[in-house]
């Protein structure tokens, strides 16, 4: 006999098993990629894109710093990543000089955003979100060279390492986030 509480926990078990095997097919890769190598790889759901740099093909949550990820046709492409030492002490004088914590680009410098820190008790360390324009120039060098970086207060900042692997995914993720074009 099954009871109505038992249909939906089995109902959400195999609907969590669909969203986990839709995830697994829709994982963007390349001709060539193995397990184990660290490449940027965009994984691509219903609603939303992320690009992250992982060694795994299978959706994960271990990947390094930074990850990309947006909505689908939001125009806005949001940049996570750990705040090292550097960013952290930057952030705090430029807050200490009753400054806004923005960050320019070397690639577009009339374009910048606010960087925002957070501090997680669970793994005990800060994060910052950066939300750019999906069509902003700063991603520009980044889509070449694997290099992220950008200024905070005048200090240039790298903050992804020189991965080439997978960049080819950035375009993709890109348009993915770009808004739609306007009707006449």
């Amino acid at each position: 006999m099954i009871f109505a509480g038992q249909r939906k926990v089995k109902l959400r078990a195999v609907l969590h098993i669909a969203v986990i095997a839709t995830s697994s097919i829709l994982m963007a890769t390349s001709v060539g990629a193995a397990e184990g190598e660290w490449r940027w790889r965009l994984l691509v759901e219903e609603d939303s894109a992320s690009l992250a740099l992982t060694d795994t093909e299978l959706p994960t949550d271990s990947y390094a710093s930074p990850l990309f990820t947006c909505k689908r046709g939001s125009g806005t492409i949001k940049i996570e990543g750990e705040m090292n030492e550097t960013i952290r002490q930057a952030v705090a004088d430029l807050i200490r000089s009753d400054t806004y914590p923005l960050v320019k680009f070397p690639e577009a410098p009339n374009d910048g955003g606010l960087i925002l820190p957070s501090y997680s008790e669970l793994n005990g360390s800060w994060t910052y979100n950066i939300n750019l324009s999906a069509d902003t120039q700063a991603f520009n060098g980044f889509k070449h060279t694997g290099v992220f970086e950008f200024t905070i207060g005048i200090m240039l900042t790298p903050v992804a390492p020189a991965v080439k692997a997978g960049l080819e995914n950035f375009d993709r993720f890109q348009n993915i986030c770009r808004r739609p074009p306007r009707g006449r």
